[in-house]
């Protein structure tokens, strides 16, 4: 009768308690912090790791695959090189005391077309003096794309910029201010903020910086155009 209450007892245990979890302790600079195991998900208040990315906990390492999740309750200090790949969530103040480096993306000067992606927001864009006028086509409308360009040659080019958002939808808000750098004169250019989906750069000069921010339906934008063309900036609706 012992020996079947036993094993009852261990069938139990190997059952339920994975399902519901096991705490653990570890005592760090003494203070007692609780790791909560239950299936591949690890919750915890405090985490410390060795060299090799091992979290410790009662004098075993364990090391974790990047299909595992992680929720860390608490601060969290992140120290050496470190990656993180896939869709993270920072909920509250991100402190970056080391400074960023920005990712930058140079186009080709030779493409008559050129179709921006939402995996570009973010980063510093550089459009050389160009070969031939050029179509930027923006992507599909989303919350929190960015981007920020500038013209990276030494004059002013012989070519056009066309920004094109593909749909009256999507239409512009917010302007530029160009410096028409032969007649030396100052102009605000904006849309009309109803359906100008359109807006054409002409021979931009260097100094020129634009940035493009959706918000999910329309793109804000902001910046200076040089252009030695009296009317540098021109919009459109969808042809």
């Amino acid at each position: 009768m012992k020996n079947f209450v036993r094993m009852i007892l261990i069938i139990l245990m190997v059952l339920v308690i994975p399902s519901i979890g096991i705490t653990q302790s570890k005592s760090y600079n003494g203070s007692q912090h609780n790791f909560i195991s239950q299936g591949n998900k690890i919750e915890t208040n405090f985490v410390t790791s060795d060299n090799n990315g091992r979290l410790s906990w009662d004098g075993t390492n364990e090391r974790f695959s990047t299909s595992e999740t992680f929720r860390f309750d608490g601060d969290v200090t992140l120290g050496g090189t470190n990656t993180v790949s896939g869709d993270t969530t920072i909920s509250g103040v991100l402190s970056n005391t080391g400074g960023s480096l920005t990712p930058m993306v140079s186009h080709p000067d030779d493409d008559a077309t050129i179709t921006l992606s939402s995996a570009q927001s973010g980063k510093l864009h550089i459009i050389p003096d160009l070969d031939a006028d050029t179509v930027f086509t923006l992507p599909t409308a989303a919350a929190g794309i960015y981007y920020r360009i500038i013209y990276g040659g030494e004059a002013a080019d012989a070519h056009d910029w066309q920004f094109d958002t593909e749909s009256d939808t999507n239409f512009y808000q917010g302007g530029f201010v160009e410096l028409d750098t032969d007649g030396n004169t100052v102009v605000l250019e904006a849309p009309n903020g109803s359906s100008n989906s359109i807006v054409n750069i002409f021979t931009p000069a260097p100094g020129t910086n634009i940035i493009m921010y959706c918000d999910g339906t329309n793109w804000f934008l902001s910046g200076t155009v040089h252009s030695d063309t009296a009317d540098g900036v021109t919009w459109a609706d969808q042809p």
